[in-house]
């Protein structure tokens, strides 16, 4: 069986053991957001992670 690079949200959702409130609270407001809504989110949350971490790198390389 050939081993998976990547995992959809069910499979990361479904393997995620969630036990803070804060993190039952933000899941529950995700999954009562529309699809276009989600993808949005992710979008934005990922691309101001991504653009973070190459201001640390580019700070580090001087």
């Amino acid at each position: 069986m050939k081993k998976k690079d990547w995992f959809t949200a069910k499979e990361v959702m479904k393997s995620t053991a969630i036990t803070s409130s804060p993190d039952k609270a933000w899941l529950s407001i995700f999954h009562q957001m529309s699809q276009d809504e989600q993808i949005f989110l992710t979008d934005f949350t990922m691309r101001e992670g991504i653009n973070t971490l190459l201001q640390c790198l580019h700070a580090n390389d001087r």
